[in-house]
């Protein structure tokens, strides 16, 4: 089970040669690394994050369309919409997103991100 960071004759990686990390390793091999459970826990951490959005739906159909002025059975349904709506968004932006960052290259999509983020500044 190749862990990486062993250098062939030629200099390149072997593990890289033959195609990951942790290419050709059976479970219970893999249960000996840390990448899994490493993995596990930052699935987890990333499930655990998108929750508290799922849940406060309804706050931010109210401060986003001004809900006090609507009637509750409009709220309610689109308290359920919004986070699915939102969900779909992020779907779509990271399934464009990947692709086009690819063709970038990395220095042009950390410098687009930058003068995003410059740009969201407030003045």
């Amino acid at each position: 089970c190749g862990r990486g960071g062993e250098r062939g004759a030629g200099g390149e990686d072997e593990a890289a040669r033959k195609g990951g990390a942790l290419s050709g390793c059976t479970l219970s091999e893999a249960h000996g690394t840390p990448h899994l459970y490493l993995l596990w826990a930052s699935t987890g951490a990333l499930g655990i994050t998108g929750l508290p959005f799922l849940l406060s739906g309804q706050f931010m159909v109210n401060d986003v369309f001004g809900g006090a002025a609507l009637p509750a059975s409009v709220i309610a349904a689109t308290a359920v919409a919004f986070p699915g709506m939102v969900g779909g968004a992020n779907m779509a932006g990271r399934l464009v997103w990947g692709p086009v960052s690819d063709r970038l290259g990395r220095g042009a999509t950390f410098g687009a991100f930058g003068r995003d983020a410059a740009e969201m500044q407030p003045r």
